[in-house]
């Protein structure tokens, strides 16, 4: 691929189990101009410390092009700092995925991820 790339993401919770984002893909393959927009959902179905863990459902690219569409299940857990996750996707993200985070402080944490 020759020229610029870049992608562009934001994503706005409207509601405390509710998201929905934007990207943008922009590149310029083999001297021409492409552009790809997608929107992304994620629903949390149960969320803690309601329940004894958090449940949530997504999906990436639901218009356009379908080149980043992903359908997902993520099931997460709260331990102190860590936290530990796992789920599966369709799409993209086909297969299992797992990762965590470490809380380092109240501007920084440490992500591990595996998809």
């Amino acid at each position: 691929m020759s020229g610029n790339a870049g992608s562009y993401n934001a994503t706005i919770g409207f509601l405390p189990y509710l998201e929905v984002g934007l990207s943008v893909l922009e590149a310029a393959p083999f001297n021409g101009q492409f552009r790809d927009r997608a929107i992304a959902a994620k629903l949390a179905l149960l969320q803690e410390p309601k329940a004894p863990f958090s449940l949530a459902i997504g999906a990436t690219d639901i218009n356009g092009t379908k080149m980043r569409d992903t359908r997902y299940a993520v099931v997460g857990k709260k331990l102190g700092p860590i936290s530990l996750y796992g789920g599966y996707g369709k799409g993209l993200m086909n297969g299992l995925m797992a990762g965590g985070t470490l809380q380092l402080g109240s501007h920084a944490q440490l992500v591990v991820e595996h998809t």
